[in-house]
This record gives structure tokens, C-alpha cells and sequence, in this order.
């Protein structure tokens, strides 16, 4: 049976008109505009995408890479729309985990070049938790920050989800997501707080939550 992938896609659009009219795809990006690329074998879907100050385009997708269920994929680009190989392994960071599908939904650069992905991690298939991982500039897992660069957290017995963050001034971590109703189909909106080093900032919330 032929193998049917799911493609991400990438547009960088300019406004100068040197290179292009206004409100279509730069050509001098990957292959007239776009990038396409089948990064783990199979499906990949992509979620985020952030811009580097030197140009370089970061962007996160969950994909079913051999041996597994969905996982965490990022991708960095050059200015041009080819894979930067220097960055993690040829290009790409991808984070394993046999025991379930991970869903990647946000990815921020900060000021020192580090990057966070966050979204959720499955210890079972039916029970996501929260993850954030963080990394390195040159894309390896940064060892200081969680347990070996990964932050894990259970909001609740049921499926919890992060869906975006923000950094406050002092590096303290926003999380915005939600958090199922144990035994219903009910969403509960989620916020938590956490140090910059990955551990949960107690005093925001009740432990860290709010809910």
C-alpha cells in the first residue's frame, strides 16, 4: 500500500518589493516560497513557528517518527529555506516516547538563544501530561532545567494539554492550557507557573495552579 504523508508547510512572504510583490511567496525561500518536508517518515503535523534574530526559522511539529506514536519534532532552517544541519542531529531535535502520542503546540525563543517546546506527554496512552522541554542554542537538551531538560507535570488524573506560554521579566514560565474533568468530556482552563529551572512556582495559585 502506498505510504500517504502529511506535509508541513512553510511560507515566508516579503514585503520588498526587490524581491517580490507584495502578498506572495518570497522564491528565494526553499522552492519558490515554500518549504515542504517529510521529517519523521511518516505524518507530520506542524503547529509553530518562530523566527531567530540571524533569520533562522524554528519549527515544531509532532510527527510519527519509526517505532513510535506522535512525538516532539523541531526543525531549524537557514535564511534560505534549507535544513540547518548544524542544529541538533541534521537539523532536527526529536524527543522519543514509545508509550503514547506527544502533541507539540508552542515553541518560544528566549533572550539567551535557549528554546522551550511545550504541549503534552503521554506516560499511557489515554493520560497526556503536561511537558515542557527546553534546549539548548544548538539544539540539545539543556540538563538544568527539569530532570535532564524536561519538565513533566499531571494537572489531573484525566488528559491535560499545554497550548502556550509566555515569559514573564524575571524568566518565570506561564503555561496556558487545559485539563479534562476526570470521568467527563469537560475542558477545564489551566495556568501554571513555573521557576525558569523547570520546578513549579508554588506560591502562584494553589501550588502553582490556577484552574
Amino acid at each position: 500500500m502506498k505510504k500517504i504523508f502529511t506535509l508541513f508547510v512553510f511560507s515566508i512572504f516579503t514585503v520588498s518589493f526587490l524581491l517580490a510583490q507584495a502578498g506572495f511567496p518570497d522564491i528565494t525561500f526553499a522552492n519558490g516560497g515554500i518549504f515542504q518536508g517529510d521529517m519523521s517518515g511518516s505524518q507530520d503535523a506542524g503547529n509553530d513557528v518562530v523566527t531567530q534574530p540571524d533569520g533562522k526559522v524554528l519549527a515544531l511539529f509532532s510527527g510519527s517518527f519509526p517505532g513510535n506514536s506522535f512525538d516532539f519534532g523541531l526543525v531549524r532552517l537557514n535564511y534560505n529555506g534549507t535544513i540547518d544541519s548544524t542544529f541538533a542531529v541534521d537539523g532536527v531535535f526529536h524527543y522519543p516516547n514509545s508509550l503514547g502520542s506527544d502533541l507539540a503546540y508552542h515553541v518560544e525563543l528566549l533572550d539567551d538563544g535557549s528554546i522551550l517546546l511545550a504541549g503534552s506527554y503521554a506516560p499511557e496512552p489515554s493520560n497526556p501530561e503536561w511537558m515542557i522541554i527546553k534546549l539548548t542554542p544548538e539544539g540539545v537538551l539543556d540538563a538544568t532545567f527539569g530532570v535532564d531538560g524536561v519538565m513533566i507535570y499531571q494537572v489531573d488524573t484525566s488528559e491535560d494539554y499545554i497550548r502556550s506560554l509566555a515569559i514573564a521579566d524575571d524568566g518565570k514560565i506561564y503555561a496556558g492550557g487545559f485539563s479534562y474533568v476526570p470521568g467527563f468530556i469537560y475542558k477545564r482552563l489551566v495556568i501554571g507557573r513555573f521557576n525558569s529551572d523547570g520546578s513549579i512556582d508554588t506560591t502562584y495559585g494553589t501550588d502553582g495552579i490556577f484552574i
